[in-house]
């Protein structure tokens, strides 16, 4: 009897990542490859290749795939705005891989990268007895987030591209977006230094506690008057978040009082660096047993 095998991948603007494991999520092969944005063919076959070779070796089957995608994906899986990826906008990775793999299209996901994130932190809750409404958020070079809740329901999420206060650039392009004041891509555009040197200065660190604790609080009040939407929890992760710890502390601390008994409970992502790997894995289990 052949192995059951997934496909997984994490494909952002630089480097596409990708880890075949078994049914209890073992890893029996990873790669890491550079990512052309000039070559979307190229991207897809190196998936679906290593894919092949690896369950021939394994005397296996690809079940199924799921490959996270750094970029605003469309409800038929077509790509609709993505950042490094630009030139891939308009494509479809899940329906152009499971051609390359003999999938059907319902095999194969291809989630927002935050809501691979936010899939994991669903998968995790309901496993621990605690499903709950939550926010899943990455603050790096960029500000990113997905909405989910203790069902079925993820929904990537773009506060970063929401406007806070003019006199700074995105590095996306836009007027005083959010990721202008509190990215590192954003700083570095802007400020000229890095994050880490500019929040040695204590009158920025304060600028950022503020941004951010505004910025939470408006994205939240967003959702609740648009579809009612409150979380219990809000999950960070990303370098900035990782790497400020304290700083990030006092955002959380000034959200909370400005949001009273409505606040969340702030605090990291379970699965850390993994989860956006470990969210592509429930996806295609989930797409595999319901097919």
């Amino acid at each position: 009897m052949s192995k059951t095998l997934y496909a997984l991948g994490d494909c952002g603007g630089t480097q596409l990542r990708e880890f075949i494991v078994d049914q209890e999520g073992a890893i029996l092969a990873t790669s890491f490859t550079e990512t052309d944005p000039n070559n979307y063919e190229g991207t897809v076959n190196t998936f679906a290749d290593m894919a092949r070779q690896v369950a021939k070796k394994e005397r296996g089957h690809i079940v199924a795939a799921s490959m996270a995608v750094a970029a605003e994906v469309g409800k038929n899986g077509t790509l609709l705005q993505a950042g490094g990826l630009k030139p891939w906008v308009g494509k479809n990775p899940g329906k152009d891989i499971g051609v390359a793999l003999n999938l059907s299209g319902d095999l194969v996901g291809t989630p927002n990268d935050m809501a691979a994130v936010a899939i994991s932190q669903q998968y995790l809750n309901k496993k621990n007895g605690r499903p709950a409404n939550g926010i899943v958020s990455t603050l790096s070079s960029g500000w990113g987030a997905a909405l989910h809740d203790g069902k079925d329901m993820v929904q990537p999420d773009e506060p970063g591209h929401v406007f806070l206060r003019p006199g700074a650039e995105c590095p996306g392009g836009g007027d005083g977006h959010t990721e202008a004041w509190i990215s590192g891509n954003g700083v570095l555009k802007n400020q000229g230094v890095t994050m880490k040197e500019w929040l040695e200065s204590p009158r920025n660190a304060d600028t950022f506690v503020a941004d951010v604790s505004t910025s939470v609080v408006a994205m939240l009040n967003r959702h609740e008057q648009a579809t009612g939407f409150r979380p219990d929890e809000f999950r960070w992760m990303g370098g900035v978040a990782a790497h400020q710890q304290i700083i990030m502390m006092r955002a959380n601390n000034e959200a909370s009082r400005q949001l009273g008994n409505l606040a969340p409970a702030f605090d990291a992502v379970t699965m850390g660096g993994q989860a956006g790997l470990h969210g592509t894995f429930v996806d295609a289990q989930q797409r595999a047993l319901a097919a």
